[in-house]
């Protein structure tokens, strides 16, 4: 059985392992592949479009990328870093534009939030989060959503540990300027950042168990 075999097998290998089965025809595979995958999925689109109800097609698209006889996958990449890519691409076709834009979704035609979370405080995060440049939001969401570390990171966005760094620290230096958060020294910056993090997580908390 899919869910049971080569259990001591985790994390990026445990994927492999069903992609592998997956185009050899096993259809399980295919099942188990979508449970493990698609709540993140769903929360990688859920603070970036138009319209909550948009969410359903872009997920099947993924899911229809991601389950095709390929799917594009190639067998020196991380799943991971392929369904990353997957989800950039579907979401590239909605806003209608190229993988290299720097705007964000804000500017795309999403200004609000379509995600339904209680309180202010969530609604004011996810617009602060709706302003940055796209490359940024989603390293921060991942961050914050995925409770990812940076090497997870860097191995999802097929980049160097350095640069991911960098991105992550302008894209928190904007989300403080977006909060209304920024401060004039780097104490209280770094603070002000620590505050942030929490925030951000505790709200990720909430939207990965109300998906």
């Amino acid at each position: 059985d899919v869910n049971t075999a080569n259990e001591g097998i985790e994390g990026t290998d445990q994927d492999l392992l069903l992609v592998c089965r997956l185009h050899a025809g096993d259809q399980r595979a295919a099942m188990r592949l979508l449970d493990r995958h698609v709540r993140g999925i769903r929360r990688f689109f859920a603070n970036k479009v138009r319209r909550a109800a948009d969410v359903d097609g872009m997920v099947g698209e993924v899911v229809k990328s991601m389950l095709g006889p390929s799917g594009g996958f190639r067998s020196a990449r991380r799943f991971s870093a392929h369904l990353f890519a997957v989800q950039q691409a579907v979401l590239r076709r909605y806003f209608g534009r190229s993988e290299s834009t720097r705007g964000s979704v804000a500017e795309f035609g999403a200004p609000a939030p379509t995600w339904r979370e209680p309180g202010a405080a969530c609604h004011r995060m996810l617009i602060a989060l709706r302003g940055l440049p796209l490359p940024h939001q989603e390293v921060l969401e991942l961050l914050y959503w995925e409770e990812l570390s940076l090497a997870e990171l860097a191995a999802i966005l097929e980049a160097p540990i350095p640069m991911v760094a960098s991105r992550v620290r302008a894209a928190k230096a904007m989300l403080l300027v977006n909060l209304g958060m920024h401060a004039e020294d780097a104490e209280q910056e770094a603070l002000r950042i620590a505050a942030m993090d929490a925030w951000g997580r505790g709200i990720g908390e909430r939207l990965a168990g109300s998906r």
